[in-house]
This record gives structure tokens, sequence and C-alpha cells, in this order.
């Protein structure tokens, strides 16, 4: 999972909005409310999607650990226009 929700929210609420992340299998489509991350990115250990349409809110005892984060400006970016086109925000 993703966490998408501000720090100012997470620190608040007993919930955190996130998107969930799916490993990316051969040939695999990516669409408009995707975004990939690659190898290493975040910690991941391997391609993975970041689904935007999958959009949720959930408890923050489903968090055991982090694993990492996007630190990478583009990356970031990415997401958010998976997240923009998923949401239809121009």
């Amino acid at each position: 999972m993703l966490a998408i929700s501000s720090e100012d929210f997470n620190e608040t609420m007993a919930v955190v909005t996130v998107l969930p992340i799916t490993s990316r299998k051969k040939g695999r489509k990516l669409y408009s409310g995707e975004a990939l991350l690659h190898k290493g990115i975040a910690g991941l250990s391997a391609d993975s999607i970041v689904l935007a349409h999958q959009i949720r809110t959930v408890s923050k005892k489903r968090f055991l650990k982090r694993i990492g984060f996007l630190e990478t400006p583009l990356v970031r970016l990415q997401v958010l226009s998976a997240l923009e086109s998923h949401l239809d925000i121009d």
C-alpha cells in the first residue's frame, strides 16, 4: 500500500488513505489509472503497479512496517497523474 493522505491527517486520524500496489506480471498492460514503479523504488523487490483506481482508507493497524517511500519527484508525479486521471481532475 502507498499512503497518500497528508501527514497532518495521518497524525490525527486512526486511518490512512492509500493506493494498493501489485507486482507487475510479464506482459501486463498499464492503464491510465495506474503508475509503474520499477524494482528498487521505495524498497520494492519487483516491478510493481500502483492502482490509483482502487483508492481506499484503511486502519493504521494494517501497517506492520514501512518498506520505503517515493523519493523521486518524477515518480511522485506519475502516481499523482494516475490518481488525477482516475478522478477526472485536470
